[in-house]
């Protein structure tokens, strides 16, 4: 988003000088050159704010299972903030014996999803979307296996 936002402003028909001062820092006058500054450090930390949440992005948990159940962040309805920070949000116990079936949805449009299917309906697991296709075919089997043990 900050990389992106660096070049608006950009023509290809002006010079290097016009463009510069368009997109990095505008020298035409003093309101000029401080709305550009404001806009330079919103751009510097839309692009530390990257650079953090990739670095840092590993030590997020998104699922776990154990013998109890699944464990899963769940994306709450309320406001954008809410969803936003769904990540902050402690994870959500869903007992095996509540899960009635488990699916992996393989979708050209949606792409590859997991979804539960329990008593009171179906849900889709949202927020695992961004797990790899491994994770998800290792949370889906675990579920498998124990809702399979669960039955016998």
């Amino acid at each position: 988003m900050g990389i992106a936002t660096t070049f608006i402003g950009f023509d290809i028909k002006r010079s290097f000088w016009n463009n510069f001062q368009s997109m990095i820092i505008d020298f035409r006058g003093i309101m000029h050159f401080i709305v550009s500054i404001l806009l330079l450090l919103f751009r510097a930390g839309f692009i530390f704010f990257g650079y953090i949440t990739i670095k840092y992005r590993s030590k997020i948990i998104r699922a776990k299972t154990d013998d109890k159940g699944l464990y899963f962040k769940e994306i709450t309805v309320g406001n954008k903030l809410e969803r936003l920070s769904f990540d902050l949000n402690p994870l959500t116990l869903l007992h095996y014996s509540k899960i009635t079936n488990i699916y992996y949805v393989e979708d050209f449009w949606k792409g590859n999803y997991l979804e539960i299917e329990t008593s009171s309906g179906r849900k889709i697991l949202t927020a695992l979307n961004v797990l790899s296709k491994s994770d998800k075919n290792e949370i889906y089997n675990t579920v498998k296996k124990q809702i399979n043990k669960k039955n016998c």
